[in-house]
């Protein structure tokens, strides 16, 4: 049985659309009705390659489209021609080969970490070679690491003595690799490459720590946080790598994109130093409690999704911190303890707070007083309630029966604290001493 083919017209010959039938080991032609085949198309086996163990392609073949073998999980052994230029991206994506082969030839790789295997170079290569782990491309004298095999668990890993730059999403998808080891030579780290994209809140998988060479001029090592030194004396936080308290150094002035994304932050420490926070810099973190320079506010037990809409908050409209999606969800939402203690942190510091939010927020509390503070002394959270009674949401009016309710409910912790507070701050509004 002969495979069958869909072929197209692309640049100077056909391309190969789409593989529609044919034996297990399949053969590609050179040419079609007189025309040299120059490319295999995206998602050519995709459909109907499923059960092909071997492909076969013509010396005429330039170039692999995006997805070109795809889902071609029974695949066994792919030859590929010298004189092949160009590989698209996700090329053997849930192909069942384990090795990704380079040939000679090939000039061009479209996002090479998404090879997710093995690479084997051909060393007539002039523009790519591996060590094994590491895919690098060569430009001119400087040399780049590409792509890492995310198929193979490394404790550590040493980048090449002579590699000038670590490319975007290089590590993307390497779940196991351990410790990262930065030469001296490296100087140039895009930002989000270090960062591992396949997990959400801190599933403890990616570079877990780096070392960094003691002659290195660009990059060092402080609080945990791979930091590159800035023209101006100050630092850049290119990663940070683990722990669930982060405390972000004073001499720090940009927080890079993806720095802290996917890690354990819960509690977060900005310096007023900081003046720019990249996109996604704390995208999927358990960030609970944050802290700008003297200013604190919190995110509560909001779930995963709400949550991530605050987070991308940081950086936003040229602030540290744009409030708008945070105080609006606030104004809006039903009460929970959570956001009450959210509103009153606001209410203590008060950083570009509007006067109209702020009366919205003090409306909102004292328009479900009793309810809010019967959920607070169920969950037991004295120091929210603690904090509305330094804001002043307690008064005359109210405090006797608050203190009839706890009684009632026969919250004896609560029942003494409110009379307490009774005595010692309304007492010269009317308020009566009490023996405890």
């Amino acid at each position: 049985m002969k495979p069958v083919f869909e072929f197209e017209k692309y640049n100077d010959g056909v391309m190969v659309k789409k593989f529609l039938e044919g034996p297990e080991i399949v053969e590609v032609p050179g040419e079609f009705e007189g025309q040299k085949v120059v490319a295999i198309g995206p998602e050519c086996f995709r459909e109907n390659g499923i059960m092909v163990t071997e492909i076969i392609l013509p010396d005429t073949v330039k170039e692999l489209m995006s997805d070109a073998f795809s889902y071609t999980v029974s695949l066994e052994k792919l030859h590929l021609p010298e004189g092949l230029e160009k590989i698209g991206a996700d090329h053997l994506l849930a192909s069942g080969l384990s090795e990704s082969y380079i040939p000679g030839s090939v000039e061009h790789i479209e996002r090479p970490e998404l090879m997710d295997r093995s690479f084997k170079v051909s060393p007539d290569n002039k523009k790519y070679f591996s060590d094994g782990y590491g895919l690098y491309e060569r430009n001119g004298d400087d040399i780049r690491l590409v792509a890492v095999n995310v198929s193979e668990p490394r404790e550590s890993y040493d980048i090449k003595e002579g590699t000038k730059e670590i490319a975007l999403n290089t590590f993307r998808d390497a779940a196991a690799v351990g410790c990262l080891y930065i030469p001296e030579s490296l100087t140039d780290i895009k930002e989000g490459s270090l960062s591992y994209n396949g997990g959400v809140v801190n599933d403890e998988k990616g570079i877990k720590s780096v070392k960094v060479s003691e002659n290195n001029p660009k990059f060092t090592l402080v609080s945990n946080m791979l930091c590159e030194r800035q023209d101006d004396g100050s630092l850049k936080v290119i990663r940070f790598f683990g722990g669930n308290k982060a405390v972000v150094p004073d001499d720090v002035s940009v927080i890079g994109f993806e720095g802290f994304k996917n890690t354990g932050v819960e509690e977060l420490y900005i310096p007023e130093s900081v003046k720019q926070i990249n996109a996604g810099a704390f995208s999927g973190c358990p960030v609970n409690v944050c802290h700008i320079g003297d200013t604190l506010f919190g995110f509560g037990d909001e779930d995963r999704f709400t949550k991530e809409s605050f987070l991308e908050c940081f950086g936003k409209k040229g602030k540290i911190y744009d409030f708008d999606v945070l105080d609006n969800f606030l104004l809006e939402q039903y009460l929970t303890p959570g956001r009450i203690r959210m509103i009153c942190t606001r209410l203590k510091y008060p950083l570009d707070l509007t006067e109209e939010k702020r009366t919205g927020f003090v409306g909102r509390i004292e328009n479900e007083l009793y309810k809010g503070v019967e959920m607070l002394s169920e969950t037991k959270d004295i120091q929210t309630i603690e904090a509305m009674g330094e804001l002043g949401f307690f008064t005359d009016d109210n405090i006797d029966e608050i203190i009839e309710m706890m009684g009632k409910g026969d919250k004896k912790e609560l029942t003494a604290w409110f009379m307490s507070y009774k005595n010692r701050s309304l007492k010269s509004k009317g308020g009566f001493d009490f023996m405890l």
